[in-house]
């Protein structure tokens, strides 16, 4: 096993591509990370770096105490699995997850019992006679992760490697990869651009947007803590609502003017600003689960429209309108909204988040 670190990463293509930035991330032994972000934020060329498939242009990658900058890919001691599966299609599934031990000379005897013991353990020993054309895209998936444990490595690479499956499959090896990871206890670096996958199997997120970290932590720290904007709004689905506002005082309250409505500040946001110099002009946040929708006024609802309603089996997502806003919440499947019914939204308000508007940094 091993921990990794990566100590001021980047590289650049070319003279103006900078694809990683300057990314500095401690990765503990035996922990499942996920890099999770848009495509082209420089997640897959962060872990074909830690593979050796690419070459930093300045920074270091430590195994443990050890730089392995100058390795080989090789003679890093990882496996990678890629979106594609790359199985030798002209070998069946027992010469596929034995082709790497016949390379590195492992003795019959001992690439057999290590055959059946990744067989066994991934639910495909009734598949070992099989090529990767009469195969379904779960079975090729575990002959993929198969091919790669059994090597044994002390960091195991995942660059979304489900992206390929459909929706149902997507979540049943979701769970399959979470409990081989509970089996194995290898250190997993994980790269996926589904915020979903990254929330439900790690240990810890981290968040890359343009090169660069954006924000390391739990998946629960970083969905009810965002760091910034970007955070708030690329983790969560439905996205959180984000609404314009002014922070004013007026005796001695500070209230959010959104122009259409106003909110008072809950005590524990106003103590904060009390203590610190804030700027006036702020974006709330409030994610769709904490705001409910009410039929009668009450005191710091918003009047609104509703505009859509979609049944989505768990749940309604209704879309309403405040003036030009749109905001997204969440309500029971059994109740039933009129369209262009005019409704009350009502924020939690232990659950709001500011951000500054100019930064797009969160304000606590």
């Amino acid at each position: 096993m091993a921990y990794v670190r990566l100590v001021g990463l980047t590289k650049k293509f070319g003279a103006n591509i900078i694809a990683v930035d300057n990314l500095n991330l401690d990765i503990r032994d035996r922990e499942f990370v996920t890099l999770v972000g848009p495509s082209g934020c420089g997640k897959s060329t962060t872990l074909r770096m830690i593979a050796g498939l690419e070459r930093p242009t300045q920074g270091e990658i430590y195994f443990d105490e050890r730089c392995v900058n100058d390795d080989e890919p090789r003679d890093r001691d990882i496996a990678m699995v890629f979106q594609s599966y790359a199985l030798y299609p002209h070998m069946n599934v027992r010469e596929n997850l034995e082709y790497g031990l016949k390379k590195r000379k492992v003795p019959k005897i001992e690439r057999d019992e290590k055959v059946k013991k990744i067989a066994r353990l991934l639910e495909i020993d009734n598949l070992l006679e099989r090529k990767p054309k009469e195969l379904s895209g779960g079975q090729r998936q575990r002959v993929a992760l198969g091919r790669a444990l059994i090597r044994e490595p002390v960091v195991f690479l995942l660059d979304e490697p489900l992206s390929n499956l459909d929706a149902k499959l997507r979540v049943h090896m979701r769970a399959e990869l979470i409990k081989l990871h509970h089996s194995i206890q290898t250190t997993m670096i994980y790269v996926t651009h589904d915020q979903l996958e990254a929330m439900t199997m790690s240990d810890r997120i981290v968040v890359v947007n343009e090169g660069k970290i954006q924000q390391v932590g739990t998946p629960k720290d970083v969905y009810d803590h965002p760091v910034n904007l970007f955070v708030a709004g690329f983790i969560g689905t439905p996205t959180m609502n984000f609404i314009e506002c002014t922070l004013k005082e007026d005796k001695g309250l500070f209230k959010l003017d959104a122009g259409l409505f106003r909110l008072n500040l809950p005590e524990k946001l106003r103590k904060k600003i009390h203590q610190n110099i804030f700027p006036s002009d702020v974006i709330l946040g409030i994610r769709p689960e904490d705001m409910q929708i009410s039929e009668s006024e009450a005191n710091g609802s918003i009047p609104a429209l509703v505009s859509v309603v979609e049944l989505v089996g768990s749940e309604k997502i209704v879309f309403s309108s405040v003036g030009d806003q749109a905001i997204i919440s969440r309500i029971s499947p059994d109740r039933e909204l009129e369209i262009n019914k005019k409704v009350y939204l009502i924020i939690n308000e232990s659950k709001m988040h500011l951000f500054d508007k100019k930064s797009g940094d969160a304000l606590f």
